[in-house]
């Protein structure tokens, strides 16, 4: 090999060994006589040091040489003065004196300084050039850990008895998730596969096949709108049990995360995880992935209003609506409340709702349409030099604007602890709503409902509970599972809830399957990205990715999405006219059979 040695290994214990190396050209400092050159490779740095009297030809190299080029060097270790000696490196003792040096690829001026602080360069330049951005210490160290990360994972779900296997990622498309990317097949030519949005039925179909324990670090896809926490394209730790009930998942994946916690960070926490329902984390909290590291609770003030004469409020309540808010270590102004109460409205508050409790008085714009008794009760409730921040409204929507003031409030004071704080929240409703009024799955429709809510099907599907989970840390959603329905009539069942269209044709195959002996099984899938910017501190899952997307979705580095050439066009529309045809052959067959939709 070119290279014997890797820079960041060297220490002092290596004086008087010969190294041959190979890397970058981190920085080049020419003080006249004596040139230092810092070689760098994904292990490190190392100073090689030039000395012009003694170097000879080597000098006529150095001259030519760029930041950035990548060399050859040969030499050997030399202990550094006393005097000259680097604390702040791991080779800082060392340095090598070269006997050969050669240019393996010159570099031009990279456009961004690899030595910036992180908050000063473009990222769109740093997604543009990404291989260069890659060069930089931080990243280079992200993908050590990433690597670390998927390593502990494997080694730990291998050792408790799982197999890793892989799963299909063009597959059929069935509904019930997020939209699909669609791949056009040319056998036939006008059908298409979906990017599996995640290996879910894949991994149901592997418990009734007898595997018991299946997991996969699986690349998934979405077609959906993006988030600092959220790529097209993504990592999921893909796992899945037979007979198991949702305790069995939680001791499973407790000691992993709390192990990959404390290798990545030296961070110890406590096992097992707090567990709470989605109903007391939307009551306490006005989220269902609550930050335990923030002390503020929500607040209702129903009770204090429970016979009050101001209208809007006692309308409200009437309804059955909450007054519901935080209270803050704060007094605020009233341009600051003003403002405040704007944003709240393009939320889809009614407005805000303050209190403040300053120099011993009850200070809000409603003051005087109080009585003297709700007045004594909120000064009980708010402490002296504190203010209430509410708004009056129904559940969930009102208690989730609140959530997310509590969350904006505790940061700009500062009242977010370090550390991390796992939770796991289950019992979530199996449906939502949709902005239409129709029911969706509020997680997949593969969830199991809780036993005892099972009649509740048919006459009050909003009210059933699912047997869901959700696993939070630090306020981010970081994996979510069930346990699976595996009876065949009920599956079939919520499919009819859930309206979906052509359930035989879509979902045959599925179904087929459960005549044939499923057993009892859930599992949970983690996202590997998310995971690892929450646990390295990063503002974004593009931190802890090699090549991700931008915030719009684009590839700055290849151009993707792009426009097709010539010939990728006129063969894209003749697979477009045939998936015409193809669609209006099934429609037409389903006329005949009646099948209105």
């Amino acid at each position: 090999m070119i290279k014997d040695t890797y820079a960041g290994t060297l220490r002092k214990t290596d004086v008087g060994k010969e190294v041959k190396l190979a890397g970058w050209v981190h920085t080049i400092r020419d003080l006249g006589s004596l040139t230092f050159v810092m070689l760098r490779d994904r292990s490190g740095e190392v100073q090689i040091v030039f000395d012009r009297s003694k170097h000879g030809k080597l000098i006529d190299v150095l001259d030519e040489m760029t930041k950035e080029s990548v060399i050859y060097v040969k030499g050997v270790v030399k202990a550094r003065e006393e005097s000259t000696v680097n604390p702040n490196i791991p080779t800082g003792e060392i340095e090598v004196e070269p006997s050969e040096v050669k240019i393996l690829a010159k570099s031009d001026v990279p456009p961004f300084p690899l030595t910036a602080p992180e908050d000063k360069l473009s990222e769109m330049q740093r997604l543009q050039y990404r291989y260069i951005d890659l060069r930089r210490p931080t990243m280079r160290d992200m993908l050590r850990k990433r690597h670390e990360a998927t390593m502990f994972i494997r080694n730990y779900l291998s050792d408790n008895g799982f197999w890793e296997i892989e799963t299909p990622y063009l597959t059929k498309y069935t509904p019930g998730g997020a939209r699909n990317f669609m791949v056009p097949s040319h056998n036939p030519i006008g059908t298409f596969y979906a990017l599996a949005e995640s290996p879910q039925i894949f991994k149901q179909l592997l418990m009734i096949g007898g595997v018991e324990k299946y997991f996969q670090i699986a690349r998934c896809f979405r077609d959906e709108e993006l988030r600092a926490d959220r790529q097209p394209e993504f990592t999921q730790i893909d796992i899945e049990m037979s007979f198991i009930d949702e305790e069995d998942i939680r001791h499973l994946i407790e000691p992993m995360l709390a192990g990959l916690l404390e290798k990545l960070t030296g961070y110890q926490v406590e096992t097992p995880f707090r567990v709470m329902t989605y109903e007391e984390a939307m009551h306490d909290y006005g989220s269902d992935k609550p930050d335990l590291r923030n002390p503020l609770k929500l607040v209702y003030l129903n009770d204090v209003f429970g016979n009050t004469g101001v209208k809007f409020i006692a309308s409200a309540l009437e309804k059955g609506d909450n007054v519901v808010g935080i209270i803050v270590p704060a007094i605020y102004s009233k341009s600051f409340l003003k403002n405040l109460e704007k944003e709240l409205k393009a939320e889809g508050a009614g407005g805000l709702l303050w209190f403040m409790h300053k120099d011993g008085e009850l200070v809000s714009t409603i003051t005087k349409f109080l009585s003297d008794e709700e007045k004594q009760k909120l000064l009980e409730v708010i402490p002296e030099g504190h203010t209430y921040l509410g708004v009056v409204g129904e559940y969930p929507k009102a208690n989730e604007i609140v959530g997310r003031l509590r969350n904006r409030m505790a940061n700009e004071l500062g009242l977010v602890k370090d550390g991390y704080e796992f939770l796991w929240v289950v019992e979530f409703p199996l449906f939502e709503v949709n902005d239409d009024g129709s029911i969706k799955a509020a997680h997949h429709p593969f969830t199991m409902p809780i036993e005892e809510d099972i009649p509740l099907l048919d006459k009050e599907p909003l009210k059933v509970r699912a047997k869901a989970y959700d696993i939070v840390l630090n306020g981010y959603e970081i994996g979510g599972g069930s346990i699976r329905i595996h009876d065949r009539d009920l599956q079939k069942r919520i499919f009819e809830i859930l309206q979906f269209s052509d359930i035989d044709g879509r979902f045959e195959f599925f179904l087929r399957a459960f005549n044939y002996g499923a057993p009892p099984h859930g599992g949970i899938a983690l996202g590997l990205d998310r995971i690892l910017m929450v646990m390295l501190g990063k503002p974004s899952i593009r931190e802890v990715i090699a090549f991700p997307k931008s915030k719009g979705g684009a590839c700055p580095l290849t151009g993707a999405p792009a426009p097709l050439y010539d010939d990728q066009y006129k063969d894209f529309m003749e697979i477009a006219k045939a998936a015409k045809e193809v669609y209006e052959n099934y429609k037409m067959s389903k006329m005949k059979e009646g099948d209105e939709e």
